[in-house]
């Protein structure tokens, strides 16, 4: 029995995929990230993310890290940015009143494409490096609350998510490789 199907990123309410504009010139380039509007917010001024914590994440190819979340009150909306290298960025929806609940999304993001991926509360999230390295910078709206963390299994065969693993098997965490199958988690969630 399948629990969960792919979906296209723009599908997911709460997604956004933001293309992040270099300004080049002989010197290299220069990039506005985050802007923090003070003062009361507008139409013109959307309502920007809370910022409690950064993250910055090193890792080495092949390395998977995920599924992750914090179950509530300490979910958390994170921002994520490929600094150096590329990843395959995967996220499953896990909001009981979305449309997308139990459905999961993918893209590659890298330091070539200048992109950010804004993820709601609510979602796991999990990548797998594709480059020899990667350095990605995350923010969260809240602060990491161990107690309270969850981990779906990558691999669970209910999320046929299609990992660009080429044939090789990932580099994981102990708490990664014993994550909970998706059945296991709507049994404790639902």
């Amino acid at each position: 029995m399948h629990f969960s199907k792919k979906v296209e990123l723009s599908q997911i309410p709460g997604v956004q995929l933001r293309n992040l504009q270099p300004i080049t010139d002989d010197r290299g380039w220069f990039m506005e990230v985050a802007r923090f509007h003070l003062g009361a917010q507008t139409q013109q001024q959307p309502q920007q993310q809370n910022i409690a914590q950064v993250n910055l994440s090193w890792s080495k190819k092949d390395v998977l890290r995920g599924l992750h979340l914090q179950s509530a009150p300490h979910e958390q909306a994170k921002s994520i940015r490929v600094l150096a290298g590329s990843v395959f960025d995967v996220m499953l929806d896990l909001r009981r009143d979305s449309p997308t609940y139990r459905q999961w999304a993918a893209v590659h993001l890298s330091h070539y494409n200048h992109q950010e991926l804004i993820i709601p509360r609510g979602m796991a999230h999990g990548y797998l490096v594709t480059s020899a390295e990667s350095l990605i910078l995350y923010s969260t709206d809240s602060h990491y609350h161990p107690d309270s963390e969850i981990a779906i299994a990558w691999d669970d065969p209910d999320l046929r998510v299609d990992w660009p693993l080429h044939g090789s098997r990932p580099i994981t965490s102990p708490r990664d490789s014993q994550g909970m199958s998706l059945a296991q988690y709507l049994l404790a969630h639902d």
